[in-house]
C-alpha cells in the first residue's frame, strides 16, 4: 500500500494563491471567461460520490476522475511522498499576485428569462371607440298586477281616487298611499248638492296667547271650584226628590189626583198661549180733543177702512180717547194708518203714546203703509179707558190734518 502523506505537509498553512488550486488533467480553475459563451452549468449526478457524499452533489471523481489533492506546497522528496499520479490534482505554485477580478453579465436561466416582462412606453394610447356598444333602451312601464278594492277611509269632497286599487287619499298626496302609483290621473271625489247649499264650517283658528278649555279648568278660581261643588248637590238632592215623588205618586191615590189636575192645568195655559185666540174688545165711547166735522173720533172705530178720523196739527195735540163699559185686558191692537182712498194726501201717525186707566202707559211704533199693522200691548190688563197720544207724525205735501182709518183692540181669549 503507497504511503501517505508526510507528517510534516498536515496541518502547515497553506501559502498565499493555493486556493487557486486545479485537478489534474483538466482546465484550471478560475472565473470563467466570457468569450466563449454563456457559463453552463453542470448537472448534478446523482450517483454517490466518494466519501460518502450524498446523491446530487458534485466530486471531484465525478467530474474528472482524479483525486483530490489537500492544498498546500508540494512535497520534499525526502518526505518520502509518491508523486502526484497522472490525473490527480497538482497544487500550483505560489505567487504574490492577487487575482485581476473580472466583470461579466449576470447570465439569468431560462426559467427567470421568461418571468420577466419587458417594460412599455408610459404614453397611454386612448381606446377606441366601441362600435359595438349596446344603445339604451326605451323606458318601459312597470306593469303590475294590482286588484281593486275598497278604500279604507271615508272619502270626503275633493279626495283623489286611485284608479289602480280604488284606495281614497288627501288631495295633497302625489302618490297612493296603498299601492304607491302616481295620481296624476286619478278620480276627484265630488262635493254633494247639499252640501253646497249648508254653510261651510271652518276650522276654529285660536289667537296667539288664547286659552283652551282645559288651561281655564286647570286654573279654575276658588269661587269657581265652591260653585261646581254647589251645583253638584243641587243636582243630586232634585234626583233624590224626583226619585221618592215618583214613588209617592205610584203609591198614593191623592198625591196622584193632585199631581193630574196641576198637570191638566199647565198643559190648558200652555195650549192657549200657542194657538194666540183673540176676541175683539168694542169701545162704548170715543172721543178726541181735536176732530174734523166731516171726520169725528168714532169714524177710528166703526171697523170700516174707507172711513177716517182726521184731527188739525196746527191747534195742539191731537188725542182719541177709548173708554169701556167694564174691565177689559187689552193685548193687541191693529191699527190703519192715513187715509186708505188717498193716502199721500193726509199726515201719518208715526208714534203714539198710549195710556191706561190704571196708570200705566206704553209707546206704540208705527210704519208709513196704508196696510193693517199689528202691535202687541203689554200693559193693557184690567182697564176701564185708554188714550192714545199723537206723539209724531209722517208728513204730506197736500194737507195738514193728520189721520187714522181704523183702530181694532183684542184681548186673549
Amino acid at each position: 500500500m503507497p504511503a501517505g502523506p508526510s507528517a510534516g505537509a498536515v496541518g502547515s498553512p497553506a501559502p498565499v494563491g493555493a486556493a487557486t488550486g486545479t485537478f489534474a488533467g483538466s482546465a484550471p480553475v478560475g472565473p470563467p471567461s466570457t468569450a466563449s459563451g454563456p457559463l453552463t452549468l453542470p448537472e448534478p449526478s446523482t450517483a454517490p460520490g466518494p466519501f460518502g457524499s450524498p446523491a446530487g452533489v458534485s466530486s471531484p471523481t465525478a467530474n474528472g476522475g482524479g483525486t483530490f489533492a489537500p492544498v498546500g506546497p508540494a512535497a520534499s522528496s525526502t518526505s518520502g511522498a509518491f508523486p502526484p499520479a497522472a490525473g490527480s490534482f497538482a497544487a500550483p505554485e505560489p505567487s504574490l499576485e492577487l487575482p485581476t477580478p473580472q466583470t461579466h453579465t449576470p447570465v439569468q436561466p431560462p426559467i427567470e428569462s421568461a418571468l420577466v416582462v419587458p417594460l412599455q412606453s408610459t404614453t397611454a394610447t386612448p381606446p377606441k371607440p366601441d362600435t359595438l356598444s349596446v344603445l339604451p333602451e326605451r323606458e318601459q312601464k312597470r306593469v303590475t298586477a294590482v286588484v281593486k278594492k275598497p278604500p279604507t277611509r271615508r272619502l270626503q269632497p275633493g279626495d283623489l281616487i286611485c284608479g289602480d286599487c280604488g284606495e281614497g287619499n288627501p288631495d295633497t298626496r302625489k302618490f297612493c298611499s296603498r299601492c304607491g302609483a302616481s295620481l296624476l290621473t286619478a278620480e276627484v271625489v265630488k262635493t254633494p248638492w247639499w252640501r253646497k247649499i249648508l254653510p261651510r264650517r271652518r276650522t276654529k283658528v285660536r289667537k296667539a296667547l288664547e286659552r283652551t278649555a282645559k288651561d281655564r279648568k286647570a286654573k279654575r278660581t276658588a269661587s269657581s271650584r265652591a260653585f261646581s261643588a254647589a251645583f253638584k248637590t243641587i243636582r243630586a238632592l232634585v234626583a233624590v226628590v224626583l226619585v221618592l215623588g215618583g214613588i209617592a205618586y205610584g203609591s198614593l191615590p191623592a198625591v196622584r189626583t193632585w199631581v193630574n189636575d196641576r198637570v191638566a192645568s199647565w198643559q190648558q195655559d200652555a195650549q192657549s198661549a200657542l194657538d194666540m185666540t183673540y176676541a175683539p174688545v168694542h169701545p162704548t165711547k170715543v172721543t178726541a180733543t181735536f176732530e174734523e166735522p166731516t171726520h169725528p173720533a168714532d169714524q177710528a172705530a166703526d171697523s170700516v177702512s174707507n172711513t177716517f178720523w182726521a184731527a188739525p196739527t196746527n191747534k195742539g195735540e191731537a188725542t182719541l180717547v177709548f173708554t169701556f163699559d167694564r174691565p177689559v185686558n187689552i193685548d193687541k191692537a191693529i191699527i190703519q194708518n192715513g187715509d186708505n182712498d188717498k193716502f199721500d194726501q193726509t199726515f201719518r201717525v208715526e208714534r203714539l203714546h198710549l195710556v191706561y186707566s190704571t196708570g200705566k202707559a206704553e209707546d206704540l211704533q208705527l210704519k208709513d203703509q196704508p196696510d193693517p199693522q199689528e202691535l202687541t200691548l203689554q200693559n193693557g190688563h184690567n182697564i176701564t179707558s185708554v188714550e192714545l197720544h199723537v206723539m209724531a207724525t209722517y208728513q204730506s205735501l197736500h194737507g195738514t190734518d193728520v189721520a187714522i182709518s181704523e183702530i181694532e183692540l183684542f184681548q186673549r181669549s
